[in-house]
């Protein structure tokens, strides 16, 4: 499963829609739906506040939103742990969530900025560009249009033969892969670990003395 603050970066198909109540057609919320995975999101415009801090996790978090001209930003807490990056990068359960949906015509653009005072040192910001589908809403069952939407995924025995009862992991100091990505980019181990540091080009000249 991949957290709201992922999910966005994959392929998937996104459908967007208002809840409205039914008495009074006052607009309650957003609900967006995101095929990979089958995930449903809720974003709510009415005013009500986020939980308290010990209220439970989930993969899609508490979102709020609201609308300034053209630009829809939503809000996001409550999103349990998972991963930046699917290849190294983990997320904690204390991240939150900034999410910029900008429409130009056919396109929009979503902005994402993650916030994670465990695995971060400064905000990480995404983009990425979805495209309106003519045909969306259009599909009946029986057809490619609507078996696209769906997400069929069965659960499989994902480490097969190993006892249930046990947990991969590693103890401290003794992760045969912590200098992996060092020795395969032929980089100092400090280059690969150093944090954000090391992202610009200035990081260059102290490896090398000048």
């Amino acid at each position: 499963m991949h957290t709201a603050a992922y999910i966005m970066r994959g392929p998937l198909l996104l459908r967007i829609w208002d809840e409205r109540d039914p008495r009074t057609q006052e607009l309650i919320s957003q609900r967006q739906y995101i095929n990979n995975y089958e995930q449903n999101r809720t974003i709510y415009l009415d005013g009500r506040p986020h939980p308290p801090e010990y209220a439970a996790h989930t993969w899609q978090g508490f979102s709020t939103g609201q609308w300034d001209g053209n630009v829809f930003t939503v809000y996001t807490t409550h999103i349990k742990q998972g991963w930046h990056r699917r290849n190294g990068l983990p997320s904690s359960d204390r991240i939150t969530l900034v999410e910029h949906f900008i429409r130009h015509g056919e396109q929009m653009t979503h902005v994402s900025i993650v916030t994670d005072p465990d695995y971060l040192s400064e905000p990480l910001i995404k983009s990425q560009e979805l495209v309106l589908s003519p045909t969306a809403g259009l599909e009946t069952r029986g057809t490619n249009l609507l078996s696209n939407w769906l997400y069929p995924c069965e659960y499989v025995e994902e480490a097969p033969g190993q006892d249930r009862t046990r947990v991969q992991s590693y103890m401290p100091g003794a992760n045969p892969f912590l200098d992996e990505f060092a020795k395969d980019s032929k980089i100092p181990r400090e280059a690969a670990l150093g944090g954000p540091e090391t992202m610009y080009p200035e990081y260059q000249r102290k490896l090398t003395g000048r």
